[in-house]
């Protein structure tokens, strides 16, 4: 997952990646997404997990939700890096994991 994450970053930089109005990811945008990665790698270790595609479920949401609470984040924060990863979900490459079937909705709030 985190390899991914890299893939897109990369992507990002070089320009290959481009938002849906076809103009280039801000240097701001970027930093978000590397300190998305940095979070995620963070609880990989702390968790002592590798996270694979179909880890990424609701029981991964409330674990993570309270892994950030535990560091002491803001619940904004911790929206913030959901929001990150339901973006990369959302990516045309993940669609050729959907054999795990996790899907945006997984994190709603109900």
């Amino acid at each position: 997952m985190t390899e991914y994450v890299d893939h897109i970053i990369r992507e990002m930089k070089s320009g290959n990646r481009k938002k849906s109005d076809g103009k280039s990811f801000t240097k701001s945008t970027i930093e978000c997404y590397k300190t998305f990665r940095h979070v995620l790698k963070m609880y990989e270790r702390e968790s002592k997990v590798k996270l694979k595609w179909r880890d990424i479920d609701k029981k991964f949401y409330l674990q993570f939700i309270q892994w950030n609470e535990k560091r002491g984040v803001s619940i904004n924060y911790t929206g913030r890096l959901i929001k990150d990863l339901q973006t990369i979900i959302r990516t045309p490459a993940y669609r050729l994991v959907s054999i795990y079937n996790v899907s945006s909705e997984t994190f709603s709030a109900s």
